[in-house]
């Protein structure tokens, strides 16, 4: 063996030692010294904070039956830690789901992860409510779905489907701004009240989510084994309601015939509201608007199918056309009509400048100074209980007359006109109890918009 070879050899093993060594360095830092280091971080890739949603509390009729209850569903989620620059795993999914969500694409499931990033431990919601043949589907594929997780939790529902769907309203997503006002209370998941009883009791019906935090195998699944920390969740209050059920069902009923019948003669019935009050307590009894709202619809984005039907002028609103968006109970205004007439008759009484039965106007089918409103009959000579049975236009004419109007606006104030009722529903509309002074403002916006017309 030459010198030259023993030399390369004393090289090469002096090479081969030295690697061993800094191997063998390497390996001490890390089992020994770092050893709670890398224990700490292989444990936060196979840890997941999973919240546990708590059901809202329950809404009753007043005689015990359930309107607004809850329902176990499967919900579809993914793993934000594990989905990140993970286009293929979007594309899988999006094939999967698109039969039965076409709206799910990769570029949908990267929104919602894009989300949910600044919770990494904590799982972006793709889709609720998913039927059982495709979680079959899922768990099929589930080696070309690492960070996919299904789990169960309750959502609302309403059994009863349209019954009192105004007054119940409905839930949907949190939006921006309610979740930075919310001081932590809700995540980017939660559902919350939007409208009707769900908004204006949320917080008695929301509950307090729970969390748990599971071990995960390599695909993201929770492995079946006791939950490292629960934290159990904290149901809603149930909430009892005055309105009675039969009546409930028999007014909106009676609305839908009637309506459905005025339209053979009256084409544009088509909108209508009701409500039964406890005249002794005020309690509501009963209340409905047509066209009537399915509170389901709203859970989720409302399909095309559907938008007509809530929303059948767009953005532009008519309280005559049959939008079920609108509560009309309370949230639209119209002229009181006949209506009104009791005001206008309480206002010359209260001032005696009518007597009841001695007082008698002849009606000859309409009133005598102008502009001359017809009545809609030649009722003769009506004193004030003949003219309210018959409602008529020419004796309440002549009664607002002697009353005048500060004293018939005194009357409908004292009646709670122009003012919200109170009610604990949100959205209520006060109305309008005109007074001169509404009268000359109108007149001035009217004059001046129509000088500004003149001058384009």
């Amino acid at each position: 063996m030459s010198a030259t070879t023993n030399k390369l050899i004393k090289v090469y093993t002096y090479i081969i030692v030295t690697l061993l060594a800094v191997l063998i360095v390497r390996l001490a830092i890390i089992q020994i010294f770092k050893n709670d280091i890398y224990q700490t971080q292989a444990k936060e890739n196979r840890i997941r904070l999973l919240t546990i949603k708590a059901p809202r509390g329950e809404i009753y009729a007043k005689n015990g039956t359930v309107l607004a209850a809850n329902k176990l569903v499967y919900t579809l989620s993914l793993s934000v830690l594990e989905a990140i620059e993970q286009e293929q795993v979007f594309e899988e999914l999006e094939s999967i789901v698109k039969d039965y969500y076409p709206e799910v694409t990769a570029e949908y499931i990267q929104e919602k992860v894009n989300r949910q990033k600044a919770r990494l431990f904590e799982p972006a919601l793709i889709i609720r409510d998913i039927p059982w043949d495709l979680v079959v589907k899922i768990e099929e594929n589930r080696s070309l779905l690492p960070g996919v997780i299904i789990t169960v939790e309750p959502l609302r529902y309403y059994p009863e489907g349209s019954l009192a769907g105004h007054v119940l309203g409905y839930i949907h997503s949190i939006d921006q701004n309610e979740l930075e006002q919310s001081e932590g209370l809700y995540d980017i998941n939660s559902l919350i009240g939007k409208a009707g009883i769900e908004k204006s009791y949320e917080q008695e019906l929301r509950g307090t989510d729970g969390a748990r935090r599971v071990e995960v195998d390599a695909l993201g699944r929770p492995i079946p084994a006791e939950d490292l920390v629960t934290l159990e969740p904290i149901p809603g209050n149930n909430l009892l309601l005055t309105l009675d059920y039969d009546l409930q069902r028999v007014m909106e009923k009676s609305m839908e015939d009637t309506l459905n019948q005025l339209q053979t003669q009256h084409p544009k019935a088509k909108v209508g509201s009701a409500v039964v009050l406890n005249v002794k307590t005020g309690e509501v009894l009963a209340a409905t608007s047509y066209p009537v709202m399915y509170p389901d619809d709203w859970k989720g984005n409302i399909s095309n199918q559907r938008v007509p039907y809530y929303f059948p002028q767009g953005d532009t609103y008519n309280p005559m056309e049959p939008g079920a968006a609108i509560n009309r109970a309370i949230q639209t205004t119209y002229p009181p009509g006949s209506t009104f007439k009791p005001i206008t008759g309480m206002a010359a009484l209260d001032k005696g400048l009518v007597d009841a039965l001695a007082d008698f106007v002849n009606c000859k089918g309409g009133y005598w100074i102008p502009p001359n409103i017809k009545c809609w009959n030649v009722h003769g000579n009506v004193n004030y209980y003949a003219a309210m049975a018959g409602s008529c236009n020419t004796y309440f004419q002549e009664a607002g007359r002697r009353a005048g109007h500060t004293e018939i606006i005194r009357i409908g104030r004292e009646f709670g006109l122009g003012e919200r009722t109170g009610i604990d529903l949100p959205n209520e509309n006060k109305g309008l109890l005109p007074t001169p002074e509404w009268k000359k403002e109108i007149n001035e916006i009217l004059i001046n918009r129509k000088y500004e017309t003149l001058r384009q």
